[in-house]
C-alpha cells in the first residue's frame, strides 16, 4: 500500500553534524545545526508530507486512517541537485562535495518524514532506494526530492 507519493521543490540539504554551543553563564548547552538551511528544508519535506496525509477539518488538520504508519516500510528517493555548470560531460550524476552526501541528504529526509508522522520511527525503514541526479535548471529543471513511502507486500 502506498502511503506517501510527492514531490518537493527546492534546493535539497543534508543534515550535518550537530555543533554543541555552551552558554557559560548558565552552563547550559544546545545543540545547533551546521548545515546553513538543514532545519528549513527539512521542515519544508516534512510541510509538504503532512499536507498528503491529512484532511482539513475546522480548526486545523487531522491525520488520515493509518497515520502514523507502525509497521515495515519501503522508500525512494531522487534527489534533484543543481548543476554548478562546470559538469564533466562524462559524469551524469553529482559526485563533489558541493552537492552533499548521499547519506546525509537522505538522513534529513527520514527525519522530517517522522517529523510529518508518515511512520513512527525512521527504524521501521526496512528497504531504502536512493539517487541524485542533475536537475538541469538552465532549461526549466526543478530541484528538489520526490519521495516515495509505501508499505511491503502483504503488509
Amino acid at each position: 500500500m502506498e502511503l506517501l507519493d510527492i514531490f518537493v521543490e527546492g534546493r535539497p540539504r543534508t543534515k550535518g553534524s550537530l555543533k554543541p554551543i555552551v552558554n557559560w553563564s548558565t552552563r547550559k548547552v544546545r545543540m545547533e545545526e551546521q548545515v546553513k538551511d538543514s532545519k528549513a528544508w527539512r521542515v519544508a519535506v516534512s510541510n509538504a508530507a503532512v499536507r498528503a496525509i491529512t484532511d482539513e477539518i475546522i480548526n486545523g488538520l487531522k491525520l488520515k486512517e493509518g497515520y502514523p504508519h507502525h509497521g515495515p516500510v519501503i522508500v525512494s528517493m531522487t534527489f534533484l541537485i543543481p548543476s554548478t555548470g562546470r559538469v564533466d560531460r562524462d559524469v551524469e550524476s553529482p559526485i563533489g562535495r558541493q552537492y552533499g552526501d548521499l547519506d546525509k541528504l537522505i538522513r534529513n529526509v527520514l527525519d522530517a518524514l517522522t517529523d510529518a508522522r508518515v511512520y513512527a520511527d525512521d527504524s521501521q525503514v526496512i528497504t531504502l532506494a536512493c539517487s541524485k541526479k542533475y536537475a538541469n535548471v538552465a532549461v526549466g529543471g526543478v530541484m528538489g526530492v520526490a519521495i516515495n513511502v509505501r508499505t511491503r507486500a502483504g503488509g
